[in-house]
């Protein structure tokens, strides 16, 4: 998975395009990108990929649109299947929440009730108390 911090004004329809030039060229590469996401404020892209090794990621986004990853992160099978959604559905407050750190990550599933905003303050408590634990954890 890789991050890339987008410039001001990118638009999610600039995005959607950069993505479809990926698409277009990434079997040259070997690369297969499956989803990418636009974070809540258009600040960020994560952009989910199965690539033989992090430079094939690169000469992708590099010749396709020259948006390079600020950072790249490799993900386990198992743990790609969640961001890809498996083949479950998943219920509305179905949140799910990763911590990545040197030697690994972790990621949980966690269901909440109430409306979107609830669910949005749970999610960003939960998750900041799974870093907290994390962080003593490493201490």
């Amino acid at each position: 998975m890789d991050i890339h911090n987008l410039p001001e004004g990118t638009t999610p329809e600039d995005v959607a395009k950069a993505h479809a030039k990926d698409m277009e060229i990434q079997r040259k590469y070997g690369v297969e990108y499956h989803k990418y996401w636009v974070n809540d404020t258009g600040s960020k892209v994560f952009c989910l990929a199965h690539a033989p090794n992090a430079e094939a990621a690169e000469c992708v986004h590099r010749e396709a649109h020259g948006m390079m990853a600020e950072k790249i992160i490799e993900v386990a099978p198992d743990v790609a299947e969640v961001f890809l959604g498996g083949t479950e559905t998943n219920p509305v407050g179905t949140v799910y929440i990763g911590v990545a750190f040197p030697g690994g990550c972790d990621v949980r599933r966690v269901q909440f009730l109430g409306d979107r905003e609830r669910v949005r303050m749970l999610a960003a408590q939960t998750a900041l108390d799974i870093l907290r634990r994390k962080l003593r954890e490493l201490a």
